[in-house]
């Protein structure tokens, strides 16, 4: 019916405005393309036009991060009943991040409705209502289910997924009464695959002991490799829990103990204690319509991609480290074993936070410095201070040096001569 058009998403555009409307879906003409926002008018349009029970949509707008021209964003949000669904028809295109359906009627991997949502089932992209959407619209549009789409059942409530309503004045109607005509983003994005950037993700709160303890529940994106197709995730729990491996370990058998093993196994890398976060974490699994919890035995042997919001004040531009402390055998590791990262494997940075892949079930944690600490460095390297001076040394006697050759080979050509 149509495609992206990636001309119009350049900066300097200055073609007409067709892409941005919704007519270009349906003109009939296969030369005309639209960008976000053609897409998600086109699917509002079609919607109004259905005979859907108790289903409504809405258009929103705002910024994407994760894909290939991130930026400003259109996208719609479908609610049945109590329950509102993520569609971003423009990312399910061919060749985008969520195609076919990995962003339709989609549920996010973590976040808040009035932070930003990410999607781990789609390279870890990320949504952020713009301002304005949130106050028009509010929590109970906005504020996305916890549990999958099924479209083969009725539709359920979703308690999760209301509002305050004991407090007067908070409750919101499901259907705004003014047009539903939000603004235009700024830039049209386009669909595209995953790449790094600069903005966070994640939760509203992270439950994590020691520094900025929270005890509000909350949850993370959780990945296995590309055959795995069950939905996984990680609840971050309020308090480090002592298995009965470990209760006999005069080392590992508090909580405090624990904590104090991680984090040495940091602060040894020499990262300040200060600039360390500890989490207990839990994988959890969706079966039969609910979230459980993933035992040692059934644990996926080639791990889990874990990813971790950035911890307040950081971002890509730092450097981080990681660890895991076993509390339970399994994989081959043994409880009290702790693997850290990168020497266990890969640590990556994106827009959604701190990624690495663990294989069992326990504390894990997160250390961070402005600049990388390079043991392997010569003592004769400078400093990264600023300072130019040996930079300028060494220029001043390479010209020095040209000098002098160029003197010698002049007199060397005159005596020739001679």
């Amino acid at each position: 019916m149509t495609s992206y058009d990636h001309e119009a998403a350049k900066p300097n555009y200055s073609g007409s405005k067709a892409p941005w409307t919704m007519v270009s879906v349906f003109d009939g003409n296969p030369d005309t393309k639209v960008v976000c926002e053609g897409y998600a008018k086109a699917f509002q349009y079609l919607c109004d036009l259905s005979t859907f029970k108790s289903a409504k949509c809405y258009t929103v707008s705002g910024t994407m991060a994760g894909g290939t021209g991130a930026g400003g964003h259109m996208w719609n949000i479908v609610s049945i009943g109590s329950s509102n669904y993520l569609v971003d028809v423009t990312n399910c295109d061919d060749n985008a991040v969520g195609s076919p359906d990995k962003l339709f009627m989609a549920i996010p991997s973590s976040g808040a409705w009035n932070g930003t949502y990410t999607f781990s089932a789609a390279s870890n992209i990320t949504y952020t209502y713009d301002p304005d959407q949130i106050g028009y619209y509010g929590e109970s549009i906005l504020k996305l289910a916890t549990t999958p789409y099924d479209p083969t059942k009725e539709p359920v409530e979703d308690d999760t997924n209301k509002p305050d309503t004991d407090k007067p004045g908070t409750d919101k109607p499901d259907t705004p009464d003014k047009p539903n005509k939000p603004s235009k983003p700024s830039k049209p994005s386009k669909p595209g695959s995953s790449s790094s950037g600069s903005s966070s993700s994640g939760s509203s709160s992270s439950n994590q002991t020691g520094n900025n303890t929270s005890t509000q529940t909350t949850t993370w994106a959780a990945e296995t490799n590309s055959s795995d197709q069950n939905t996984y995730r990680l609840e971050v729990r309020s308090a480090i829990e002592v298995s009965a491996e470990l209760a006999g370990n005069d080392t590992l058998n508090t909580p405090e103990k624990i904590e104090s093993q991680i984090r040495n196994s940091l602060t040894a890398k020499g990262i300040s204690n200060d600039n360390i976060r500890v989490y207990d974490v839990a994988l959890q699994v969706y079966v039969n319509g609910a979230w459980q919890n993933v035992s040692a035995e059934n644990f996926p042997a080639e791990g889990v991609t874990v990813t971790v919001p950035y911890p307040a004040g950081t971002d890509s531009t730092y450097n981080f480290v990681a660890s895991h402390l076993f509390t339970k055998s399994m994989n081959g590791y043994s409880a009290g074993h702790i693997e850290t990262f990168p020497e266990s494997g890969t640590i990556k940075t994106s827009p959604a936070g701190i990624s690495f892949t663990v294989h069992g079930l326990s504390p894990i944690s997160v250390g961070w410095s402005k600049t990388a600490v390079n043991s392997n460095a010569s003592a004769n390297v400078s400093p990264k201070t600023g300072d130019h001076t040996t930079i300028l040394l060494y220029m001043v006697l390479m010209i020095f040096a040209a000098a002098v050759m160029g003197t010698v080979y002049v007199k060397q050509i005159r005596i020739r001569r001679k």
